[in-house]
């Protein structure tokens, strides 16, 4: 029997439910098991949206496991790839004139490039020993600062996955067949400036 693949979406929400578990029971010692959960689910997060591009980005960069490096390759394709936004609509009054009558679908939730960074890099440091050095000159993890950035991550990760639209994209994009393989190329038109050369691989 073929096993089906789980979303990243729903994996994601695995990995927080059990890092909201970890941190309910106030217990310091769970807390670098509730970093790990906390940082897969922004990796689940991160490689949910890199699916939506896969008809875009070249497989390559797929296979960047970091959530920062894999962000910013899909911001180099589409600039609002890490941007959260409401999606809405109105009858035209007249074509190409919106009404002033709007209905809201719903609202993506994304997380920014420089957050990611941030909330990623900033709790892999509570991973690892204080080094000789760090121990010699006094400087020891602080528990409470850790167990406040663990809250603060896990509440914003639920806002996130508790989004009512996602996997969306917009664009303007052209697709051509490839003269070596004759498989198509998808990209998209946003910002190409005229001349410039694509790499596919």
């Amino acid at each position: 029997m073929k096993r089906l693949k789980r979303s990243y979406r729903t994996t994601g929400r695995d990995h927080l439910a059990r890092a909201q578990a970890l941190l309910a029971k106030e217990d310091d010692g769970e807390l670098v098991y509730a970093v790990l959960e906390l940082r897969m689910a922004i990796e689940c997060h991160v490689y949910a949206t890199a699916e939506t591009y896969l008809d875009e980005l070249p497989r390559k960069p797929l296979g960047k496991w970091q959530p920062p490096a894999l962000l910013k390759e899909l911001m180099r394709i589409d600039p609002h790839a890490a941007t959260t936004g409401t999606l809405s609509f109105a009858r035209e009054t007249a074509p190409g004139v919106a009404g002033n009558t709007w209905v809201e679908l719903g609202t993506q939730k994304r997380m920014a490039l420089k957050e990611v960074r941030e909330v990623y890099h900033g709790l892999g440091h509570f991973l690892h020993i204080e080094t000789v050095l760090d121990r010699a000159d006094g400087k020891l993890r602080d528990i409470k600062q850790l167990r406040k950035k663990c809250d603060d991550l896990a509440a914003r990760l639920v806002d996130i996955y508790s989004a009512t639209i996602h996997n969306l994209k917009m664009g303007h994009t052209a697709t051509l067949e490839c003269l070596v393989c004759a498989k198509p190329i998808k990209r998209r038109l946003d910002g190409l400036k005229e001349g410039e050369s694509l790499t596919t691989e």
